[in-house]
């Protein structure tokens, strides 16, 4: 929207917004400039030119890490209508797991408001030539700032925070589902591959849920400190004492290490620390769903009423969702058993080990990291419970807290 403003009140070129804004490789880039990520602007440029601040130059943009990958931004404008008619766009509205736009409650559309010719969300000859207007039909997409002397205004303060809060909250969620992994044995950072699924029965993904569901984002990770948590007897959402009591030469699996030969011990140890924080939790735990309650729930999507249990109740299922998957947590025994998938994803999102650590330093050092993550998270679903206990419902999908963004926490590099 800035480009497009600062295109039309300056009747600049293509070329010259690009020579200007965008940064240009030895060999010359082509005319289309991508505006969903950032590594091909000049941020300086963008903030001096336009008179704003950095912050609000990355915020301009879906991607702003150089690992991060954007598979599930669009390549067409999507707009909020009413947004649009303003003069005002957000950049997170571009990711596809966004449905509606919670300051007027409308979905978001693609293509032309009067023709839905498609709108290319690059830096190309149509900004140019016909900004903020569409050259299908030639409708003007901001009629205010079409007028002679006209202008867009500023949206208000309360929405300006709504929308600055809903886009921290997507950067955190978005980067943490589309980073990159690296592949062990190149030592390569590949992009994931998402699961091929069925549309029609595939649980929808947790930003979809909170976009649908809340009018304003739960808290970030912003809010939580990084460093490791002190354990705290008074507090119900923490597991108190040293969860690293457990005998740490337990060797005894939930599962059948028979049917899953490439879970060996260090993985039952890892397994010995979460089951007894689990045990740890439930026990400081003063309100319980009982297993008709977990059933229904599970049915139900992890989405249930703030009436049907308590806020810790909530916060615990919810933690022991994230660490143990929503079936080990929720489902009813029937034999068959398996790895905890929470605390699988977390081990394999850690980095690797240095060649100078020794096998034994390196598995105590991963198993520091594992009671502060749990202690976190726990603190983290406390925040989040309640948060959504005050909104009529609880989503207590394990992305809520996702193991994978505590994991990447210890890559201190790349946050």
């Amino acid at each position: 929207m800035r480009l497009s403003k600062f295109s039309l009140c300056n009747r600049m070129s293509v070329a010259e917004l690009a020579e200007l804004f965008s940064l240009r490789d030895v060999e010359g880039s082509s005319d289309a400039v991508d505006l969903r990520r950032i590594s091909r602007w000049n941020q300086q440029a963008l903030a001096s030119t336009l008179d704003i601040s950095l912050g609000a130059v990355r915020a301009s943009f879906c991607a702003v890490g150089a690992r991060q990958v954007i598979t599930r931004a669009a390549t067409q404008l999507r707009y909020c209508a009413p947004c649009l008619s303003a003069g005002f766009h957000a950049a997170w509205f571009q990711w596809l797991h966004v449905e509606r736009c919670p300051l007027h409650d409308r979905p978001l559309r693609f293509g032309c408001v009067e023709c839905a010719t498609p709108i290319p969300y690059v830096l190309g000859v149509h900004l140019a030539s016909s900004p903020l207007r569409c050259v299908g039909c030639m409708r003007d997409w901001v009629p205010s700032l079409a007028r002679p002397g006209g202008h867009s205004s500023a949206i208000e303060p309360s929405a300006c925070r709504l929308m600055l809060d809903w886009a921290d909250y997507v950067r955190h969620v978005v980067t943490v589902d589309h980073r990159l992994c690296r592949d062990r044995a190149s030592g390569q950072y590949v992009a994931d591959r998402p699961a091929p699924s069925n549309a029609t029965t595939a649980r929808p993904h947790v930003l979809t849920m909170m976009n649908r569901l809340f009018e304003s984002p739960p808290p970030t990770w912003s809010s939580t400190p990084a460093a490791p948590l002190p354990e705290t007897r008074g507090d119900a959402s923490v597991p108190p004492g040293s969860i690293l009591d457990p005998d740490p030469h337990a060797r005894d699996a939930s599962f059948d290490p028979l049917h899953w030969p490439h879970f060996g011990c260090d993985f039952v140890r890892h397994q010995a620390i979460v089951s007894s924080a689990h045990a740890r939790l439930l026990a400081s735990t003063r309100h319980r769903i009982d297993r008709v309650q977990m059933g229904r729930l599970l049915l139900d999507g992890l989405v249930a009423p703030s009436t049907s249990m308590p806020r810790d109740a909530a916060a615990a299922t919810g933690w022991a969702i994230s660490w143990l998957g929503a079936s080990q947590a929720l489902a009813p025994p029937t034999g068959f058993t398996a790895p905890p998938s929470g605390l699988t994803a977390w081990l394999c999102k850690l980095p690797l080990r240095s060649p100078s650590a020794s096998r034994t330093a390196w598995h105590e050092q991963v198993a520091r990291w594992l009671a502060d993550d749990l202690r976190l998270s726990a603190r983290r679903w406390r925040d989040v419970a309640k948060f959504m206990s005050t909104r009529g419902v609880y989503l207590l999908y394990g992305e809520a807290v996702s193991p994978l963004a505590l994991a990447l926490r210890h890559y201190p590099e790349f946050l």
